[in-house]
């Protein structure tokens, strides 16, 4: 099974990449043994696997997700 993890502002897939589920920014990293891609191309990450029916485990999705009405969302929205 693939993992998709957020580090330093890449995000890491680790596992074997079957070749439908390829974005162009996908690169392989000898250096730390896994495709790499900007953290930015996470939608289109994901919605690359989803297309291709790959099963991954999306630890890159950690995050806390906003009210509508606590503050940080409002200083978002502003």
């Amino acid at each position: 099974m693939l993992t998709l993890r957020f580090v330093s502002g890449t995000l890491e897939l680790r596992g074997e990449l079957p070749p439908e589920a390829t974005l162009e920014e996908l690169v392989w990293d000898a250096r730390t043994d896994c495709h790499r891609a900007p953290a930015r191309l996470y939608a289109a990450l994901v919605m690359a696997l989803r297309a291709a029916g790959v099963t991954y485990e999306d630890e890159a999705r950690d995050y806390p997700t906003l009210s509508a009405g606590s503050p940080r969302a409002a200083t978002l929205s502003a």
